[in-house]
Formats: structure tokens, sequence, C-alpha cells
């Protein structure tokens, strides 16, 4: 399966791609300074005072949950919502700090392990973000609904609901690549306002769904996860040409679909092109990648000296050099990288008898 030609190939596309330099991102508004330019068109400088305090408190809680600090998180984001609620605003205003402050929340119940209540506040968000889309024409926030759908995935990973996951991540991706009406949860998703969206902020979208996708998939391989995720994402309908947003999705879910499917050659014939374009944009989708190669390696042939096992080597020797490989891929990397010691310990202690056997050592 793996002859020299193809080995040699395999490796000089990874170097190549290993030596491609992260593409320099050019300075683009951020959704939060996107959202604060449309506010201060459209709501009083009172309101605007009431709403940045929210969102400030909001924001600080977030940080305190990074951190770890759930109990300071819950003390901000009270203080936040009491401050909602003691003042007095319009219903504009109101919906846009709940579509903030309740996204938020739901990150410290998603840490506090308590995905029931996470998911209820999502929705809530959600909720606020339709109200402002279809009332107030906040087109913009069909981007945060987007990213709420995302945090979905992520609580159900975390509680075990792997294939309403990967359905959700499929349907998010259709949906971005314009091969669905809408994406499989909530309501209203609108294809045209849709367009008007900044496409930056949609790849960098994709970008994190495949991401969860490569990594989820280290965990979990059956076959109805992936067939849930390929017919939601509407594979079969995909073409080179189309315009999927996020960097080399693609080509990636093109690569995954073979893969899976046990179609090595296949694999190993698609593999440099998407290797050589390097790590840019989306390193998840590059390392898993790398990784499949490694376990094709392992099954095509001895564990000593075929051009497999010679690939799979060279490449392991470089790995501890790896930068932005995710916290996910690396489980596997480490059972690929103790077959390797393993190996190249019993190649020396073979050399090591043969030696010490040698007429020169009697």
């Amino acid at each position: 399966m793996i002859d020299n030609l193809v080995a040699t190939n395999i490796l000089e596309a990874y170097r190549s791609g290993l030596l491609q330099r992260t593409a320099s991102s050019c300075r683009q508004h951020t959704f939060g300074s996107l959202l604060q330019a449309t506010v201060s068109r459209r709501i009083g400088l009172r309101e605007r005072l009431v709403l940045r305090k929210v969102w400030q408190g909001s924001g600080k809680g977030l940080v305190f949950v990074e951190q770890g600090h759930l109990a300071e998180a819950r003390s901000h984001f009270s203080q936040a919502r009491d401050l909602l609620g003691s003042t007095p605003a319009t219903s504009e205003c109101r919906l846009l700090a709940r579509s903030v402050l309740e996204a938020a929340e739901a990150y410290l119940d998603y840490k506090s392990c308590d995905f029931p209540q996470a998911r209820t506040r999502v929705y809530v968000s959600m909720d606020a973000d339709l109200e402002l889309e279809l009332i107030y024409s906040y087109d913009l926030l069909q981007v945060h609904r987007l990213q709420s759908a995302h945090n979905l995935i992520r609580i159900d990973f975390r509680e075990g609901a792997f294939e309403r996951a990967f359905c959700i991540a499929g349907g998010i991706l259709a949906y971005l690549s314009g091969l669905a009406p809408a994406v499989p949860l909530h309501y209203a998703w609108c294809a045209r306002t849709l367009a008007e969206c900044p496409r930056y902020l949609l790849s960098a979208l994709a970008d994190q769904v495949t991401q969860d996708v490569a990594i989820a998939l280290e965990k979990f391989t059956d076959a109805v996860c992936w067939k849930s995720f390929r017919h939601f994402a509407a594979i079969d309908h995909l073409r080179l040409d189309q315009p999927v947003p996020g960097s080399g999705t693609l080509e990636w879910i093109a690569l995954k679909e073979a893969f899976l499917a046990g179609d090595y050659k296949g694999y190993l014939l698609k593999v440099p092109r998407f290797l050589a374009k390097g790590r840019s944009g989306n390193p998840a989708l590059w390392y898993s990648s790398i990784l499949d190669v490694l376990e094709i390696c392992g099954i095509s042939g001895d564990q000593t000296t075929s051009a497999a096992s010679c690939l799979r080597a060279a490449i392991l020797r470089d790995s501890s050099s790896w930068t932005q490989l995710p916290l996910g891929l690396a489980p596997r990397l480490k059972r690929y990288r103790q077959v390797l010691e393993s190996v190249e310990g019993s190649r020396r202690v073979g050399h090591e008898a043969i030696a010490s056997d040698s007429p020169a050592t009697r």
C-alpha cells in the first residue's frame, strides 16, 4: 500500500507544510466591535451606558470562568443581572443585554457540568437574538446564533449526546455552504441575511466546528456518528469548487471520508496536496490528517523495514517540535510514539545481542 514513491511524496508534502509560515491575519473587526458599532447607531447614550455595564460584567465573569474561579464569575453575572433588572430600559436594550449575558452564564454552567441549565441559557440567548433579528433588523446576530449552536455541540459532546452533536455540526457546515436552508435546531434561519454577514466571521466559525469534529472523532469513531455528520453536512452534494467557509474544510472532509471508509489507497493519493498547504488556519485538521497517515503506516507493513515504517519513524521523530497541536489529538500521538520507542528498543537489543555473539567479542 505504501511503497517508496508514496512514502517520499507524503514525507515531502508533510515537511513542506510544516515549514509553511502561519498566515498573518490582517486586522479585521471582531464580532463584538461590529455589534457595538451597530448599537451605537440605534440606541441612546443612557441605554448604551447600561448595556456597556452589563456586557462588561459578563466579560469579567467569563474571564473568571476561564481561570477556574467560578464563585467570582457567578458574582459578576449576578451583579450584571441585578443591574439590568433595576434599570429602566427599552425592550431592544434588554434583549441585547440578555443575548450576551445568558450566553456567558451558559459557559459557567458548562464548566460546572450543569449541562441542562447551560443548554437552557443558550436557547434563551438564541431567542433574544432571533427577536432582535426579526423585529429590530440586527442581521449580524445570526452569526451569534450560529456560535450558540456551536456551543450546543460542545455541551452535547461533554454530556455524551454524541450523535446529536455530529448532526448539529454537519448541519451548521451545510447551512454555511448553502446546501441546507436551515440549521437542525432553533428556527427562522435566513440564508439571505447570512450572505450579508462578514465572510471571515463565518469562516472562523466553520474552522471551530470542524476542529471540534476532528478532535471528537478521536474518541467517537463509530459509524453512526460519522453517518449522522455526513448526512447533515450533505457530503454527497459537496463539490471541489463548493464555496465552503473555513480553512481546508472541504478537503479534510473528503480525506476523512476516505479514511473512515477504509479507502487507504485513495487517501494516500490525496493527502500530499492537503499537507503541503500547511497548518495555517486550522491546525487541528492538518494534524489529524498526519495522525491518520501514521495509522495507515501501522497497518501497511512490518514495524521495522518497510517504507511505511520508515515514513512513520521520520514523522514521529519530528513530532517533538510540533507547535499548535490541539490537546485532544495528543493522546493518539503519544500512543504512536510509544510504539516507535518499543520497536527501536527491540532493535537495539537485537543489535547488542548480535554484537555480543560476534567472533570479535569472544
